[in-house]
């Protein structure tokens, strides 16, 4: 989601079930979001851009990361 210090408009990700990539177009907003969520004093020694909801899972699931992003092909 990040080249060097800037958010970029696009980003993929594998699902787990089908294996294959899809792909997203962030929105403006989405990006400030991104930009500013990254300098936050709570994201050092993050791994994980977003914690899931769910204590088992470290990370989104794939619906999840489509709800924050606009779908542009799967």
């Amino acid at each position: 989601m990040f080249a060097a210090v800037w958010v970029k408009e696009r980003a993929s990700v594998t699902q787990t079930k089908t294996r294959k990539p899809v792909c997203f177009e962030f929105t403006e907003t989405t990006r400030q979001s991104l930009e500013r969520w990254s300098t936050d004093p709570e994201m050092l020694g993050q791994q994980r851009l977003w914690p899931s909801r769910l204590h088992h899972s470290p990370h989104l699931a794939t619906r999840q990361y489509a709800r924050m992003g606009y779908v542009i092909w799967a």
